[in-house]
């Protein structure tokens, strides 16, 4: 099974000309997003967030006269991330069009993300990714947090982005998820969707159905709780799965 087979990104370099969200196609069964949410179709839509605006093949610095917030050097932002110097002026160049300040507000954040999802109310998955991209905790998200996070997302192995997707799932940071936590992002998934979804609504109690029996089968030993090592050998397995449906190589 290859990484990119997991997290749905084949290539950032191709995505890196693409400058418009697509538009969110009608599904069968929320659940089944809600059931396969993993790394890739987050990960899909932060690529398209900030859209490249002015790809100048003659750049050579970044341009950094508009925002209040400098960037570290190129320099040591290669050294910190898988990209090159040239992919990450690309990437600031976007980043920069959306954001001229040089940093993300929470609301700017949720704003953004909103725009994959205009009859659904994205809040609750655009505040737990804004998160987990404010690495130092105070309220905006510089450009080296979103760098480091798409570097790792796009490039990183596959234990760092199981770890991500978890920590997705672990709201509160304890180490481990819940059925109770399950529930909060199926719901949201609901809510994210809105009329996407079909049957457009469904009752809090089904939901829960189908939580409890997906987490049965990650919580191996049956304790309530699904741990790290768990929550991994259950994506792999239906990584694995979804493969062979495919016809893709292991």
């Amino acid at each position: 099974m290859m990484a990119e087979d997991f997290v749905g990104w084949d290539s950032y370099d191709d995505d890196l000309e693409k400058a418009k969200p697509k538009p969110v196609p009608r599904r069968s069964s929320a659940f089944k997003t809600a059931n396969r949410l993993r790394s890739g179709s987050v990960v899909d839509r932060l690529k398209r967030l900030f859209r490249v605006a002015n790809q100048d093949p003659d750049l050579d610095e970044l341009d950094l006269q508009a925002p209040r917030y400098v960037p570290a050097s190129l320099d040591i932002l290669t050294k910190t991330t898988r990209f090159s110097r040239r992919e990450i002026q690309l990437i600031y160049r976007s980043f920069k069009q959306e954001c001229p300040t040089g940093i993300v507000t929470a609301e700017k954040f949720r704003e953004l993300y909103s725009q994959f999802f205009p009859l659904g109310d994205a809040s609750y998955f655009a505040r737990q990714i804004f998160q987990l991209m404010d690495q130092d905790m105070d309220g905006s998200v510089t450009f080296e947090e979103y760098l480091v996070v798409m570097s790792m997302l796009s490039r990183g192995s596959l234990d760092e982005k199981v770890q991500w997707v978890f920590n997705l799932y672990d709201s509160n940071g304890e180490g481990q998820l819940t059925a109770e936590k399950l529930t909060d992002v199926a719901v949201s998934v609901y809510e994210m969707l809105g009329s996407y979804t079909d049957p457009p609504w469904i009752n809090e109690t089904t939901i829960k159905d189908h939580v409890a029996r997906v987490f049965s089968k990650m919580d191996t030993n049956q304790d309530g709780i699904v741990t790290f090592t768990e929550f991994k050998e259950f994506c792999i397995t239906v990584s694995i799965r979804e493969a062979r449906l495919r016809g893709a190589p292991l």
